[in-house]
């Protein structure tokens, strides 16, 4: 029996749908902010670690995310991304792979109907409600708010609290200037909300940005929710089954097994888990200071109110009658 797909789209298929459409499938490493060849002209693609941006580009050359796609979709066809005279971009976020299907393929499996047909188009109906969302946020919503949310939502889809994310690839998702991206940044590290080193953004307090985040982040997690959960697997065959070797998954490994710390493929040496380890410890430790200034000048404010509260109570001094 053949393995499942990591993308919960072709992995919902039955077997033998899965088995008929496999010699059609290539496996492709994707790089962060690397663009996704030839998606919409000859290929369609699966995500099966990852995350891809949809972005719309205006006559001037601006940019912005109208969609993205993860592990529970596809991209790359007109069904999906609408009015084929528009100009679409289909960008990585994050290091990951992904499996592609030529495009004449992908047309004749529509036309077959039967499973992989409607599974596709459950996926196109909750893909337009998501960019009919993102479209009224980009137009109601601050900036602040909508940073938030795409941070929270790209989080939640790729599974972890750290993102590699070059800044223009962020200001292009959000249609907005890098230097007020970075003034936005700035201030969420302030707050101790977030860090950011060596290109990579690290989500230290979700509570708080989850508040700072307009209502759009929990509208879109619930109905990326329902489409996940729409394309789940049959009950009869739901067994986890091991990887085959015909198609290989370049990137799956997101925690090195040895030492624990997130990392991009399995770390190759005991030198490099100390290192990993050693950058681990010097983010704590830079968290650490910043808490401790933190408590220090919540401590100073409180026993500067206490002295004030003494001072206005306490008797004048005594002075001697001349």
């Amino acid at each position: 029996m053949g393995a499942r797909s990591p993308n919960k789209l072709l992995g919902a298929l039955a077997a033998a749908d899965y088995r008929r459409i496999l010699p059609d499938l290539r496996s492709v490493h994707i790089a962060n902010g690397d663009k996704l060849g030839q998606c919409g002209e000859t290929r369609v693609y699966f995500p099966c670690a990852g995350l891809c941006s949809v972005r719309s580009e205006m006559e001037d050359g601006r940019r912005i995310e109208i969609a993205s796609v993860g592990t529970e979709g596809v991209v790359g066809f007109a069904a999906i991304t609408g009015d084929t005279s528009l100009k679409r971009s289909f960008l990585q976020i994050t290091d990951g792979y992904a499996q592609y299907m030529p495009l004449p393929v992908f047309q004749r499996e529509l036309a077959r109907g039967g499973p992989f047909s409607e599974m596709v188009e459950r996926f196109s109906r909750t893909f337009i409600e998501l960019a009919m969302q993102l479209a009224a946020c980009n137009r109601l919503h601050t900036l602040e708010e909508r940073y938030c949310r795409w941070l929270l939502i790209t989080c939640d889809r790729i599974g972890r609290r750290r993102l590699e994310m070059n800044p223009a690839t962020l200001a292009g998702a959000l249609g907005a200037k890098q230097q007020q991206l970075a003034a936005i940044t700035k201030t969420l590290q302030n707050l101790h909300v977030l860090d950011v080193e060596d290109h990579q953004i690290i989500i230290f307090d979700r509570q708080t940005l989850e508040r700072f985040a307009c209502d759009c982040y929990a509208v879109m997690k619930k109905r990326l929710a329902d489409a996940s959960g729409s394309v789940g697997p049959p009950a009869e065959d739901a067994r986890p089954r091991p990887v085959s070797a015909d198609i290989v998954r370049i990137r799956p490994v997101e925690v090195c097994g040895e030492c624990g710390i997130a990392a991009g493929t399995p770390h190759r040496s005991d030198r490099e888990c100390i290192r990993a380890i050693d950058a681990e410890m010097k983010l704590l430790l830079q968290r650490a200071r910043r808490l401790q200034s933190q408590r220090g000048k919540i401590f100073e404010h409180r026993l500067k109110a206490l002295r004030d509260s003494i001072d206005k109570f306490s008797p004048p001094p005594f002075q001697a009658y001349k």
